[in-house]
């Protein structure tokens, strides 16, 4: 858990209106949708973002490419591949270091 499958692409900034099953049927027509996530704060708010798993990974490719910048509920969604968290904070903070 915690590691991104290659078929996942996320969706940032992720329209807090848009359910888990709305996102399963938006994806539907590039693949099978495994498993659709939308993380939480304690709260309970979204935190801004989901990911949807595709059965493999040209599924997942053929997603971000139809996808990527379209209207969801009124707002443009960016569609990217996964990078696991570790790997997402490394580049974060090697940009941060070159700086200046």
């Amino acid at each position: 858990a915690g590691t991104p499958n290659p078929g996942t692409p996320p969706l940032s900034p992720f329209p807090p209106q848009c359910s888990e099953d709305e996102l399963r049927s938006l994806f539907s027509p590039f693949g099978t949708v495994l498993e659709v996530n939308v993380p939480r704060k304690a709260d309970g708010k979204m935190r801004g973002f989901a990911f949807v798993q595709l059965k493999n990974v040209p599924e997942a490719a053929k997603a971000l490419r139809g996808m990527n910048m379209k209207e969801i509920k009124g707002r443009p969604v960016a569609v990217d591949w996964a990078v696991a968290k570790d790997k997402y904070r490394a580049t974060q903070g090697g940009q941060r270091e070159g700086e200046g």
